[in-house]
């Protein structure tokens, strides 16, 4: 047990600068638009949207798994001019965020406000250019209890004696901004383009668990880099009853990048209930620690709509390398995702629908 702990603690310490200088991210990030983007608050055909999505990482390899949790609600409100109601919209979104890792308690919560202005850019209304701001706090903290250090070996059965480490406060809140903008369009046929583009914590927060007082011997600072997202998705009409979304995701945070590319089927089996199965997969491309990008994982994906109501579930096959023992290497993980359109207008405003 007390080997495995100190694995637990050897996986922290290697993985501490994707703790704290990479984002949480989802295999279904679609599923969570606030998170990827705030120009897709308010991008849906309907008056507002509640999305949740779970991931579990890690649950084989770890006796505490790797958890994530978002939950956003964002309302889509038509913008009059002169008082006249135009196609032009304004959206609000407010997300909620946790991160954590369980084996040394390591907790990331973060609660953001959106907002929005979609601008109809034809006639038909049929694209749509879209801006959007975010702000919100971001609190992270750790758990010091479950932690030991050498110095604390009683040198003969346990870590039970005192340690003389210097240890900062645990617990620490910093204020963060988002940009993005969001581009769709959508023919005749049913043919559909959505282009995006988001900077993430573009005024770098500090975030330092230790103090930056020269007087306490460290002026060292911290900060959150700046993340770039670019997405793309397309929805290709095969059938009067199939259609197929090819889409891709890349994400750019100081040494890290991300690159997710894949598509999912949509089968449509009655258009009175609205009853259709969402089935596809993906891969993931990651930059290792030599600057090498290489494929990380691959993504089967599976989901179930019904009237407003979408459910995905997700499982991530990990082929990456990591170089632990063989219990630690299978890293796959598994996400729940469920969303709730509500007052469906079914017009030309756009969305990615799962």
């Amino acid at each position: 047990m007390q080997m495995k702990r100190s694995w637990v603690l050897l996986l922290f310490l290697i993985n501490c600068s994707l703790a704290f200088g990479q984002d949480p991210s989802f295999s279904q990030y679609f599923a969570s638009p606030l998170s990827l983007n705030p120009a897709l608050t308010g991008t849906f055909d309907g008056r507002f949207r509640a999305s949740s999505i779970y991931r579990d990482q890690w649950r084989s390899a770890l006796e505490k798994p790797m958890t994530t949790f978002s939950t956003g609600l964002d309302l889509r409100m038509p913008v009059r001019i002169r008082g006249r109601v135009t196609k032009d919209a304004f959206a609000l979104g407010l997300l909620f965020l946790t991160d954590r890792m369980s084996a040394v308690d390591y907790t990331s919560t973060q609660i953001n406000v959106s907002t929005a202005y979609h601008k109809a850019l034809s006639f038909r209304h049929s694209r749509f250019l879209t801006v959007g701001f975010q702000f919100g706090i971001i609190q992270r903290s750790i758990n010091y209890q479950d932690l030991f250090y050498t110095d604390q070996f009683n040198g003969i059965d346990g870590y039970t004696d005192l340690t003389a480490e210097n240890l900062p406060p645990n617990n620490i809140a910093f204020g963060d901004f988002s940009l993005g903008i969001n581009y769709s369009a959508q023919n005749q046929n049913g043919f559909a383009t959505f282009l995006g583009f988001a900077m993430q914590h573009f005024t770098q927060p500090q975030i330092n668990f230790f103090s930056t007082n020269p007087l306490d011997g460290n002026n060292t600072v911290s900060r959150l880099p700046v993340r770039y997202v670019a997405n793309v998705n397309f929805r290709l009409p095969l059938t009067p009853r199939i259609s197929f979304q090819p889409r891709a995701m890349a994400s750019l945070q100081d040494p890290h990048f991300q690159a997710d590319a894949g598509g999912t089927f949509r089968f449509l089996f009655s258009t009175t209930t609205g009853t259709a199965l969402h089935l596809g997969a993906s891969a993931r491309a990651v930059r290792d620690h030599k600057n090498l990008v290489l494929l990380d994982g691959i993504v089967s994906i599976f989901g179930i709509e019904y009237s407003q109501v979408l459910f995905g579930f997700s499982y991530d096959l990990n082929v990456g390398d990591l170089n632990t023992p063989a219990s630690f290497a299978r890293r796959n993980a598994f996400e729940i995702s469920v969303a709730y359109l509500g007052n469906y207008q079914n017009d030309l405003i756009l969305c990615p629908k799962f």
